[in-house]
């Protein structure tokens, strides 16, 4: 009976043994799996780094880094962060190519990962005046492309303490400030940023040259020629200087149009904060019509003409009622081929007698005498309003005019 017992908890001892050790060889041979596999897929992640780089969609965004809710919009630089290789593989470094320009562009809110702080603090701060005078600015901070070069950035950051970093094709904009550290952050005023930067370099430039912040200020030239709205000109595509917006922003509305893009113009006060008018849907639905009717008048008047009717206002040129003026015998007209004449002769030829005589003589023009008169109105507002009217001068007194050219010797334009 003893013999027995003994004999059954001996069985059952070995039992338990053998169960433990197989339940160790289990767990060995899946602890062993599990490092291979990790250490394949570590392999697999490097060495697919440097080529998943160019492609922006397969880096995460921003939000999907793990910073408390406190930070949501605002991202510190990595060296004030955890270790930003736990989440994504470190940039390799920035590479300039022969235009001046970074060969391969990071993802926008990447882009701080190259600067340091520190470098950044032992730069000398650059010279105002000789800075580039063309650089976009939101408020106080330089608006720069998201493939410039690290060296121009970290400048700007010294100079300014604060960049903004753009991308137009993703329409995306990073501000960056330097402050005991760096930090970046989305703008609340994302389109007024991009429209900042997308407009003309020049108008960057007027803005300095009105503040005096512009060494050499070029001489203005006139704009009266060009067509106006409202007694706003539009710089055509081509004469979008700073001589002309220097004309512009000093006479009548201190505005003007600027073409941006083949279709679109918008409207620049130059004084405002973000440099934008805001034109009512009246003067945007007007601004097409102007200018299809300055065309249509150049082609069958002559540019002179049509520069009159559609240019600066009249009454802001001429200072007169229309009262004093008295018609000239037709031996004292003033006449003007529309080849040859100017804007300013057809002026001084409505101060002095409030009409003239056009000549058609341009390639497609129908030829012919045609009169043109001063024509006053008023609006609701208090200055008087003048514009041109212009019809053929008949055939009678065609005539009649051919006949005295004879007799009083003047000459009529042919």
């Amino acid at each position: 009976m003893r013999l027995h017992t003994f004999l059954g908890v001996a069985t059952c001892f070995a039992s338990v043994l053998l169960l433990s050790q197989s339940c160790t060889a289990v767990h060995d041979g899946l602890g062993a799996s599990s490092s291979q596999a990790g250490a394949s897929s570590s392999q697999a992640g490097a060495s697919s780094s440097n080529a998943d780089y160019d492609n922006p969609l397969l880096y995460p965004s921003q939000s999907l880094r793990p910073y408390s809710q406190e930070y949501s919009h605002v991202v510190f630089a990595p060296q004030d962060t955890p270790p930003h290789s736990a989440i994504l593989p470190p940039l390799p470094p920035p590479r300039v190519g022969e235009d001046g320009r970074l060969a391969h562009s990071p993802p926008i809110n990447r882009y701080i990962e190259w600067l340091d702080a520190n470098r950044i603090k032992t730069l000398k701060r650059s010279n105002p005046l000789h800075r580039d005078t063309t650089i976009p600015f939101y408020e106080a901070t330089p608006l720069y492309a998201v493939n410039e070069p690290r060296e121009v950035i970290e400048q700007a950051l010294r100079d300014h303490e604060s960049v903004g970093i753009v991308n137009v094709h993703t329409r995306e904009v990073q501000l960056i400030q330097l402050r005991e550290g760096l930090s970046q952050l989305v703008p609340n005023e994302l389109d007024e940023v991009l429209f900042l930067y997308e407009l003309h370099p020049n108008v960057h430039k007027l803005k300095r040259a009105l503040f005096g912040q512009l060494q050499d200020v070029p001489q203005p030239q006139p704009v009266d020629h060009f067509p106006h709205t409202k007694g706003i000109p539009i710089l055509p595509e081509g004469s979008v200087t700073l001589e002309h917006m220097l004309t512009a922003s000093r006479q009548d509305e201190r505005a003007f149009w600027i073409p941006m893009g083949r279709t679109r113009h918008v409207l620049i006060r130059p004084l405002a904060r973000h440099m934008l008018g805001t034109p009512n849907r009246h003067d945007v639905e007007d601004l097409p019509r102007v200018l299809r009717e300055y065309e249509a008048d150049k082609l069958k008047y002559g540019d002179a003409y049509a520069s009159l009717k559609w240019g600066r206002p009249l009454h802001r040129v001429l200072e007169q009622d229309g009262a004093q003026v008295k018609r000239p015998k037709i031996p004292e007209y003033e006449r003007f081929g529309s080849r040859d004449a100017t804007r300013d002769q057809m002026i001084d030829a409505l101060r002095k007698h409030g009409r003239f005589r056009l000549y058609l003589q341009g390639p497609g023009q129908a030829g012919g005498a045609y009169k043109v008169e001063l024509v006053h109105s008023v609006e609701a507002s208090r200055d008087p309003r003048m514009s041109v009217s212009i019809e053929p001068l008949g055939v009678y007194k065609s005539r009649m005019e051919k006949v005295l050219s004879k007799l009083r010797s003047f000459d009529i334009p042919k």
